[in-house]
């Protein structure tokens, strides 16, 4: 086992930044000795995880104080608007998330994606608020009614369903 040693790089935001700080980290690894097949463990700040895990949905609460955040491994996250912390866990859906939207009045958060499954819970307590709903194929986009009542999605082959969250499923 080599340990190649530790530190901590505080780029100032941008992904130029991260970049740049990635490349310096790998020349420095190669210079202490770790090579193709070596495994590392870095921990980046939580700002950089909407964009490394592959952000591919992202919407605002209603208040703006918090957004959230879809990932292609299914992941939906809450975060500060304030802080950029993540909000308590994060929510999951099969599939990569393609699609988000909260709720007019932001008691709710729905998402769809390939996973071919609609999820909307209650936030921020992450609670789901309906038995997650088969679209039967990969979603595009997800929608709220004003009221929170129905979902709609829209699927490939310009499917749509509705569903009603008043009823069970």
């Amino acid at each position: 086992k080599k340990r190649a040693g530790s530190g901590v790089i505080l780029p100032s935001g941008t992904f130029a930044d991260v970049d740049r700080a990635a490349r310096s980290m790998a020349t420095e690894l190669q210079a202490r000795g770790v090579g193709y097949g070596d495994v590392i463990v870095v921990q980046l700040p939580n700002w950089v995880e909407a964009g490394i895990t592959f952000c591919f949905a992202q919407a605002f609460h209603p208040s703006g104080q918090w957004f959230a955040t879809g990932h292609w491994d299914g992941r939906v996250r809450l975060w500060s608007a304030d802080t950029l912390e993540p909000i308590g866990q994060p929510l999951v859906i099969p599939g990569g998330v393609v699609s988000i939207t909260f709720s007019a009045d932001g008691s709710r958060l729905a998402a769809a994606g390939f996973g071919k499954e609609v999820r909307v819970w209650d936030v921020p307590e992450g609670r789901l608020a309906a038995v997650p709903m088969r679209l039967g194929t990969s979603a595009s986009r997800v929608a709220l009614s004003p009221d929170g009542r129905y979902v709609l999605a829209v699927g490939e082959g310009h499917l749509v369903r509705v569903w009603d969250l008043h009823e069970p499923s």
